[in-house]
């Protein structure tokens, strides 16, 4: 596989830029094109104007690529994720951040990474994400999670969560998560929900909390969930407030048909990351 459009995106760190650069200037004799977005272009051209003569400005919504070179943290890749939105791109992340378990290339590795990615070889899967609604609105797409946490500091949060096929439940506590496998080692694990394989298709309800034995449970990614919040909430999706919800007003999740597209290059680093992370 050729790759004739490069995207990159970057977060605002002078660490990311660098390595930013540093890839472009090796990459810009080796794929057709070169896109950067605004931002991290501005950033480049002021270090060196020769490298980042022929890059140019990457638009999301407009621009297909071949592959997305991400330099940030996880936050960055599910930032990335969503300005292509129904698009499946393949996204490839050099770690920036800590874990990084959205990541596939650390800093160290770039160099060989590039290479690897130039000559093809690497793997590309997707991950399945979920559809956000409030009332009649959709409010996006989230590869992580969706987040639904009571307005009103310090007093409890109520809502009635309703699963298809398996019937209600009264939440009482400071919110819920619903996440996909991927982010099933985000605040769904905080929160004592399971670690989830990414490349199943499932989704995780964990209450947060919850002043009732409310646990954690998985359920197949054909259910819909529908919560009716008891009282006012606020909703982010992938760490990003996009709503705020009145009481009485539905919020519906369920599986999107769109999904995240990743270029692997060790399929096994996921696992690896885990066990640094909890241990074992």
């Amino acid at each position: 596989m050729r790759l004739t459009k490069l995207g990159m995106m970057a977060n605002d760190s002078p660490r990311a830029v660098d390595l930013a650069l540093e890839s472009a200037a090796y990459l810009k004799d080796k794929v057709g094109a070169i896109l950067a977005e605004d931002h991290l272009l501005s950033s480049m051209a002021a270090r060196n104007q020769k490298v980042c003569s022929s890059i140019r400005a990457l638009n999301p919504t407009a621009d297909r690529v071949d592959l997305v070179l991400v330099f940030g943290g996880d936050g960055t890749i599910l930032r990335t994720v969503q300005s292509f939105g129904s698009f499946a791109v393949p996204v490839c992340g050099i770690n920036m951040g800590r874990t990084g378990f959205l990541s596939q290339v650390e800093p160290k590795d770039l160099l060989a990474s590039l290479k690897r990615l130039v000559s093809g070889r690497f793997d590309v899967i997707s991950r399945m994400k979920i559809d956000v609604r409030l009332g009649a609105e959709k409010l996006g797409s989230a590869l992580n999670e969706l987040l639904v946490q009571g307005t009103r500091t310090g007093k409890i949060f109520r809502c009635n969560v309703h699963i298809d096929a398996l019937g209600d439940f009264m939440l009482e506590g400071d919110g819920m998560v619903v996440s996909t496998p991927t982010g099933s080692t985000g605040h769904s694990l905080s929160a004592g929900g399971p670690v989830v394989d990414s490349g199943l298709d499932a989704i995780i309800v964990a209450p947060l909390g919850a002043i009732r034995p409310i646990r954690p449970m998985v359920v197949g990614s054909d259910k819909e969930i529908a919560v009716l919040p008891g009282d006012d909430c606020c909703l982010a999706m992938d760490g990003r407030v996009v709503a705020n919800a009145r009481q009485g007003h539905e919020v519906r999740i369920c599986r999107s048909e769109s999904k995240a597209v990743f270029a692997v290059l060790d399929p096994g680093l996921f696992w690896t990351k885990l066990r640094q992370r909890i241990g074992g």
